[in-house]
């Protein structure tokens, strides 16, 4: 087994950490000052992705995640990646629909904005726009427990369980 990386997209910033797959363990981690869009919560992002377009919001999320697993990974060598973040982060990063986050349920009905779906995906990381060849396993939203909610390397199974299943694997902390 190869390298995993766990990404965590805060609201303040973004970590990464290489994690060897086969033991589990971290081998180095790198992180953000602060969050690559402007402002200093998550209204901000919403606010930024609506202003600006949401294509630029996912391009800037994008370089940015790119930038950190370059400097904790050959992105050739990476073979999975999880990733855990609130649902705005989540969908700046998937370019999901965040418009449903940003309006009340009055105005998304005038707006014709529907609530997507947020379950659990196995995604294409290159679909994306991320420098590594390999799946990302995106969680659902709002988190199910609270491994997910802190420690994405925890999907970073060292029995090479994937996620979904791997909820089970781990404790909550």
């Amino acid at each position: 087994m190869g390298t995993g990386i766990a990404l965590d997209l805060g609201s303040s910033g973004f970590r990464a950490e290489a994690v060897d797959l086969s033991q589990g363990d971290t081998i180095t981690g790198a992180f953000t000052t602060c969050h690559p869009l402007p402002g200093k919560n998550v209204i901000d992002h919403i606010l930024f992705s609506l202003t600006y377009g949401q294509d630029l919001a996912h391009r800037i999320i994008i370089k940015t995640v790119n930038r950190l697993i370059e400097m904790v990974a050959d992105a050739k060598e990476i073979e999975l990646l999880a990733v855990c973040g609130n649902p705005i982060q989540l969908g700046l990063l998937t370019n999901g629909e965040i418009r449903d986050l940003a309006f009340s349920p009055d105005a998304m009905m005038r707006k014709g904005i529907a609530v997507p779906s947020r379950d659990e995906r196995v995604m294409d990381a290159r679909k994306l726009g991320l420098a590594a060849d390999c799946d990302i396993l995106v969680p659902p939203s709002p988190p199910i427990c609270g491994c997910l909610a802190s420690a994405p390397s925890r999907h970073l199974c060292r029995n090479q369980c994937r996620w979904p299943e791997a909820y089970e694997a781990f404790p909550t902390l």
